[in-house]
């Protein structure tokens, strides 16, 4: 099941975009003097901004798709509706977006405390285990994170 997304793609009309987000600031770069948008569409956090000279213009959202959705989870299908969903609400079409970020996730009926599993745990052969909270253990490989935790 997904949670945590994080999108990026690029914007052609970007007016059409900042009048679908609610919440909207207005802001300017100190360094670079560019304006971009930091608003709110749903429960998904938005930042559009400008990219180059040519006027290009980038849109990351970010948030959890299940809270946007309404749902606890989300499958696979629900997940297709959300992005359906979330596509309408900006106008835009979602298909060309890069996924930066999704966190997936499940829950394991367990007849025994998780803190009896933990210690079954190895380490993986590429990733290194990196320090936790005694309630659960965290894996690292790049840009690829195991967290086991009750």
């Amino acid at each position: 099941m997904f949670d945590t997304v994080k999108l990026v793609l690029p914007v052609a009309d970007p007016k059409r975009v900042v009048d679908c987000l609610t919440d909207v600031e207005e802001r300017y770069g100190s360094k670079t003097g560019k304006r971009s948008f930091m608003g709110k569409v749903g429960t998904l956090r938005a930042h559009l901004s400008a990219r180059d000279e040519a006027c290009s213009h980038r849109l990351v959202v970010q948030g959890s798709l299940p809270t946007y959705h309404g749902h606890l989870t989300l499958d696979a299908a629900e997940t297709s509706r959300c992005s359906e969903r979330l596509g309408n609400a900006l106008s835009l079409d979602l298909r060309p977006a890069k996924v930066l970020r999704l966190d997936v996730f499940a829950d394991f009926v367990l007849s025994r405390p998780v803190a009896d599993y933990l210690l079954h745990l190895l380490d993986g052969p590429r990733y290194q285990r990196v320090s936790y909270d005694r309630l659960g253990k965290r894996y690292e490989l790049k840009w690829r994170h195991l967290v086991f935790y009750d």
